[in-house]
């Protein structure tokens, strides 16, 4: 059944859809009146719910438990093209809750304010389409482009950088940081999986996120596009927590 984000939605009995909205029910998914579709807030919260001539009609609001713990957070510089679109989209499918892109000095994109600004709102927009395909219970926030500093300074999380010159097993990285089924991580709540952009990370990148107690891994001998790295690192720490 197709789902539909209304963020702040939780409890409502009815919604009276603005016209944007109306237009895209009746026009672009061309749902008639009487269809059944699923609400979901972006926080938990679903509502089955159908379409009638006044607007959509809610029944009663299940919501899930904490969201599953810890939350993998993919930070990886903009991509060229219409690759970091894809990225996007596939990450959230995957399985990734939220997505930070980050500013680094190999990276081939260069983003002013406007245009930081303006790939943002696309960037979100496409994670919510594909939360909305994949029926996931909660939104996938794709963070404003910001340096690599700025997001270290901020950083409480564990990190696992994939990097070119190596490092050790993920598993064996994982396992250090007490990542195992349960999905707990010395109480922390947050897994930061970074991938470096198309040109490589740079030396004194590398050496700050040494800094910040980042662990290097190794995703095999092949050498991935860093939209291929970044799947296939949240993948297999996705597998890894049991998610």
């Amino acid at each position: 059944m197709r789902q539909l984000l209304l963020p702040g939605t939780f409890g409502l009995a009815h919604v009276q859809p603005t016209r944007d909205l109306d237009a895209r029910l009746r026009k672009v998914l061309r749902l008639r009146d009487g269809a059944a579709l699923v609400v979901a807030d972006g926080e938990g919260g679903r509502s089955d719910a159908t379409l009638q001539p006044d607007g959509l009609a809610l029944g009663p609001w299940r919501s899930d438990e904490r969201p599953p713990r810890p939350r993998l957070i993919l930070a990886v510089a903009p991509i060229k093209g219409e690759r970091f679109d894809w990225l996007v989209e596939k990450a959230v499918e995957l399985g990734a809750d939220a997505i930070t892109p980050l500013h680094m000095r190999h990276a081939v994109v260069r983003l002013d304010a406007q245009r930081a600004l303006s790939r943002q709102q696309r960037w979100q927009s496409l994670a919510d389409a594909a939360f909305e395909q994949s029926g996931r219970s909660r939104r996938v926030m794709v963070a404003a482009p910001q340096t690599l500093s700025r997001w270290l300074q901020a950083e409480t999380g564990h990190i696992v950088v994939a990097d070119e010159r190596g490092g050790v097993d993920i598993g064996i990285a994982l396992t250090n940081l007490g990542v195992g089924v349960s999905a707990q991580v010395d109480g922390h709540d947050d897994l930061n999986l970074v991938v470096g952009p198309e040109g490589g990370l740079a030396d004194d990148e590398r050496a700050a996120l040494a800094d910040h107690g980042a662990v290097a891994v190794t995703l095999g001998r092949a050498v991935l596009r860093a939209e291929t790295a970044a799947l296939a690192l949240l993948l297999r720490v996705i597998v890894a927590v049991g998610r």
